[in-house]
């Protein structure tokens, strides 16, 4: 599917391109199998297993380490609101939330995380259902069902899943790379926009290229792209434009 046409394009378009992605990616990948394989066991262990992931993964990347589990019940909020945890922490459980701040990076593996305070690193996480309504001022890499942006990002994100949504006044400071069956875009990317998508819907803005291949693309006012938007689309009938002069997409 998504996932086949992404690599298919990259082969095409070139090595250089692919070899830059997996070499950034390569980290954030080996945290999201360790996430995976830790979800698959019991929980008593799953922490221990992210863990030692993370450690194998970048050994350096972090001074310490602090590892939490918020259980199998309701959501429990493992940093709460003015709380400081001077560690990179590796949160894992039903439901997590993070209302205080991290200083270092976030390592989550839960069926919902959500952070409505501030994460000073990269978030790297597994999850059926990522919420962010505070700050990550870092990079994100994500991979779940549903990734919704609804705060600030002060790096990139890199994300897949069924449904990435950046909802109004949500920002992404540097690129958004993602590969969804729906992406809706009603906030703001400070750079490049590139995307493997069903359906993209974008009523924000783009500070500079968009790339994108899709099943369709709907652009509709008040959205903004100040740079080039390139959209390879099966058809021409899967743009709609609302308010757009003619030979803006090349399909």
């Amino acid at each position: 599917g998504l996932l086949f046409q992404a690599v298919s394009y990259m082969l095409r378009e070139g090595a250089s391109m692919l070899e830059s992605i997996l070499t950034t990616l390569a980290l954030p990948l080996l945290v999201v199998l360790g996430g995976l394989l830790a979800l698959s066991l019991r929980r008593r262990w799953a922490g221990g297993m992210l863990a030692l992931t993370l450690l194998l993964a970048g050994p350096g990347r972090s001074s310490a380490i602090t590892d939490r589990d918020a259980g199998s019940g309701h959501e429990r909020v493992l940093v709460a609101s003015g709380e400081t945890l001077d560690d990179s922490l590796v949160a894992h459980g039903q439901t997590v939330a993070v209302d205080g701040t991290v200083s270092g990076n976030l390592f989550a593996a839960a069926s919902r995380l959500i952070v409505r305070g501030t994460i000073k690193g990269d978030l790297l996480a597994v999850a059926e259902r990522i919420e962010i309504e505070g700050t990550v001022e870092g990079n994100i890499f994500a991979a779940g069902d549903t990734l919704l942006i609804r705060g600030a990002v002060g790096q990139s994100i890199y994300g897949g899943g069924t449904t990435l949504r950046i909802e109004e006044p949500g920002r992404v400071e540097g690129d958004l790379i993602g590969a969804a069956e729906d992406l809706d875009l009603r906030g703001r990317v400070g750079r490049d926009l590139v995307a493997f998508a069903g359906d993209l819907n974008v009523r924000g803005s783009v500070d500079r290229d968009v790339s994108v291949r899709v099943r369709r693309l709907h652009l509709d006012a008040p959205a903004r792209v100040g740079g080039n938007l390139v959209a390879r689309v099966p058809d021409a009938s899967g743009v709609q434009l609302t308010r757009y002069p003619p030979g803006l997409i090349s399909a």
